[in-house]
């Protein structure tokens, strides 16, 4: 008898904990913001052109790859031909994204920042002779997906 009571108030001692344990983890997610992923979308110039902030780019051209994020990559997109007007040219992946903007067949490439080590790795020299001029931050909800859009200038 004495057995099972103890068993008993344990149990319900470790089910208190978890109900605890939860609620704390749930408090902690709050406070640091980790129920919000934030994808970070560049646009980017070379390095030695005379394009300072985005309305330089004005009538100008941008390259994406619109197959990767679509949803937030036409979101960035969006946003910038809502201040000015700018010609985009799709292409197929960030190799030939990438080598659009050296060979100068666009200005300017609207890129998300996660890809940026893969463009690195297949260019070494990109982070050398290229800039950001214009950044857009696109902060969506895990749990409920929705948005909040931050824009900024370089």
């Amino acid at each position: 008898m004495i057995t099972r009571l103890i068993s008993l108030v344990l149990s319900l001692m470790i089910g208190l904990g978890s109900i605890i344990s939860f609620q704390g983890l749930d408090t902690i997610k709050k406070i640091t913001g980790l129920n919000y992923q934030t994808s970070v979308y560049s646009v980017v110039v070379l390095k030695d052109s005379s394009y300072q902030q985005l309305n330089d780019l004005a009538n100008k051209s941008i390259g994406l790859v619109a197959s990767l994020d679509k949803t937030n990559t036409a979101e960035a997109l969006s946003n910038i031909q809502s201040s000015i007007q700018i010609a985009s040219q799709n292409y197929n992946n960030m190799n030939e994204l990438q080598t659009g903007l050296f060979k100068g067949e666009v200005k300017s490439i609207l890129m998300n920042e996660a890809y940026r080590a893969f463009i690195n790795e297949i260019n070494r020299d990109f982070e050398a002779n290229t800039r950001v001029i214009y950044t857009f931050k696109i902060k969506e909800s895990v749990d409920d997906g929705k948005k909040e859009n931050v824009k900024s200038s370089k």
